[in-house]
């Protein structure tokens, strides 16, 4: 039977994992850190006491079959024309189902595997994990720590208007409504990075819930360079006032821990990227090698829902390469675009209920979580009422799906 080896247990890893397995295939899943982050959540458990009990959640649950395990351990060399991988162990690994037992950080284990899929995913900043291996205390007093420090501010200044600038906003006013939070992005309109785009309707919607209900300050079109500023806590000359807060939320890029195992001919000499073709193959490397998720270059915009359909894409090529039947063709993967059937049966079926406008011009498939009891929503040239964010855009912010896909129940 074919080993497959996962790297990584982020969105793309799980659901990668769920189908393999499901698909009757061995997995050797290998992650560094002894928890699962709902990355999706990351700001608010970096921003709201108690649930970073419900972003970081057990991954012992996850996998099934005998032959199957889980490696608490990161990645350090990979070979992909002898099938192999080198994998430090962490030191507190214990048991067959979370690695080997080592004794110390720096054991060593060989992996040999028959495919690889790499679901290292990208950082994204503010809410993102060091890029390091760590224990599930280390986990949950990394994001206690982040929460001091807004606690301790009387300021907070958010750098880039995409998803998690805008969410880290809107998630700080709405729990602490004492503190001042100015929203600075560099173009005329939020989101202004979504690819495929949203529309202007999006854009404007969501700047006036951000301005008139959450109160947030947004300086659109910011001139001074913002883009390099650190997350940092600055103190002001006078005792008697609060430090201000910076947080850096713009773009993503792909860690130093990936970069080292990672052949740089494998990567977007831009963004740095996994380059892969349309059966989600990296490009340069062996047939046997895939990409999905962020860290794969497909034209998505990054989300944990296209990383369910990347696995699935690439369960398929698997089975195809391993019966030897290449001939019959692989599973091509295409980002979604605007289909006019499937819009017209949305709009038929929803639209009475659910949607406000049809906003034609966009086929962005996007959702943004405000707060405790807002959000917005676009799918396929139709925007989302208020009743739709109200019903589907709960304020765990995706938790319960997290841990129904991890086979684990958490509260906090």
């Amino acid at each position: 039977m074919a080993a497959v080896l996962v790297i990584g247990a982020g969105y793309g890893g799980v659901f990668a994992v769920r189908r393999l397995e499901k698909a009757g295939l061995d997995v050797v899943l290998v992650e560094r850190c002894e928890s699962f982050f709902h990355k999706i959540g990351g700001a608010k458990a970096c921003i709201q006491p108690g649930y970073e009990n419900l972003a970081v959640l057990p991954l012992d649950k996850l996998l099934h079959r005998p032959g199957s395990r889980l490696v608490w351990g990161e990645v350090v060399a990979l070979d992909a024309k002898s099938k192999s991988a080198q994998v430090r162990l962490a030191a507190q690994a214990r048991g067959s189902t979370v690695g080997r037992k080592s004794d110390r950080d720096g054991a060593m284990e060989r992996i040999s595997f028959d495919f690889v899929v790499l679901a290292v995913g990208l950082a994204h900043g503010f809410g993102q994990l060091p890029d390091r291996m760590m224990t599930r205390e280390e986990m949950l007093a990394y994001c206690r720590e982040k929460q001091a420090h807004v606690r301790a501010a009387g300021s907070v200044a958010i750098v880039g208007g995409g998803a998690l600038g805008v969410e880290a906003s809107a998630q700080i006013r709405a729990d602490f409504r004492d503190k001042n939070v100015s929203l600075f992005h560099s173009r005329g309109r939020l989101m202004s990075a979504a690819e495929p785009p949203v529309s202007a309707h999006f854009s404007d919607k969501l700047l006036r819930k951000l301005q008139n209900k959450f109160g947030v300050d947004v300086k659109l079109n910011a001139r001074r360079p913002l883009e390099a500023l650190p997350e940092q806590l600055v103190a002001p000359a006078e005792d008697h006032v609060a430090p201000t807060l910076t947080i850096n939320a713009v773009g993503c890029k792909l860690q130093d821990s990936s970069r080292r195992f990672i052949p740089t001919e494998w990567l977007h000499p831009e963004t740095g990227e996994v380059v892969v073709n349309s059966a989600l193959q990296v490009e340069g490397a062996p047939a046997h090698v895939f990409a999905i998720g962020d860290v794969a270059r497909t034209g998505d915009y990054k989300q944990a829902r296209w990383a369910s359909r990347h696995a699935q894409i690439v369960t398929k090529n698997i089975l195809v390469m391993v019966a030897e039947r290449e001939s019959a063709g692989l599973t091509l993967y295409s980002p979604v675009n605007h289909n006019s059937v499937a819009v017209h049966w949305l709009y038929r079926v929803l639209g009475c209920i659910y949607v406000e406008k049809r906003v034609p011009e966009s086929c962005a498939v996007v959702t943004l979580y405000l707060g405790n009891d807002d959000g917005i929503g676009e799918f396929f040239g139709l925007h989302f009422n208020e009743r739709f964010a109200r019903k589907y855009l709960l304020a765990d912010k995706g938790s319960a799906s997290a841990q129904a896909w991890l086979n684990c129940t958490r509260s906090i």
